[in-house]
Order: structure tokens, then sequence, then C-alpha cells
């Protein structure tokens, strides 16, 4: 990796391809992800306090791929959930109104 780069997290990226149908329930699309580890624990989080499911974000992008032909880039990534902040009894109020004026 490039420096001023090392502590940027890789992100788990797919591609889906038209699929030739056999039959009518086959998938319009097909292909692959790769998921990276940060984001498979993320994700496993949810299951180690017993829940049966993992939500997850997905995205996707039009494309072209190397052939020039029409592809989705997808991205999977855990849902957001904002950083747990040590409790110290106090909030960004106290902060705030508690700064000496200088």
């Amino acid at each position: 990796m490039k420096h001023g780069h090392k502590d940027k997290k890789l992100k788990s990226l797919g591609i889906l391809r038209k699929a030739d149908k056999t039959k009518p329930r086959s998938p319009d699309m097909t292909g692959q992800l790769t998921i990276q580890r940060h984001t498979f624990e993320a994700i496993a989080k949810d299951f180690k306090t017993g829940s049966k499911v993992a939500l997850c974000n997905i995205a996707g992008w039009r494309n072209t791929d190397k052939t020039g032909g029409g592809c989705l880039n997808i991205e999977l990534s855990a849902r957001f959930r904002p950083s747990e902040r040590e409790e110290d009894g106090s909030d960004i109020f106290d902060f705030l109104f508690s700064q000496d004026d200088d």
C-alpha cells in the first residue's frame, strides 16, 4: 500500500454479471463477493449476541467489465454503528459550557 493509506480498510467488493437463464427461476445475475476480515468480524458481532440474522448494507454501481459487457459492482458492509465513547458522566453540553473564557 502507498504511504499514508496504511490505515484505510479494504472494502468487501464483488461483481454481478448477467446470467444465462436455463429455467424460469434461474437467477438473472451471478457473481462473486470478496469479504474482508474486518467486514466479516463486524457482521459476526450480531451473531455473538444470539441473533439469528445480521443486518448488512449493500450498494451497487452499474459498470462495464473487462470484456465490455455490462455488470453490477457491489459492496457489502456491516451496518453503521456509532463508536462507543467512554462514559464519564458528562456530555457535549458539559464540555461546551465548562470552557473558561480567556
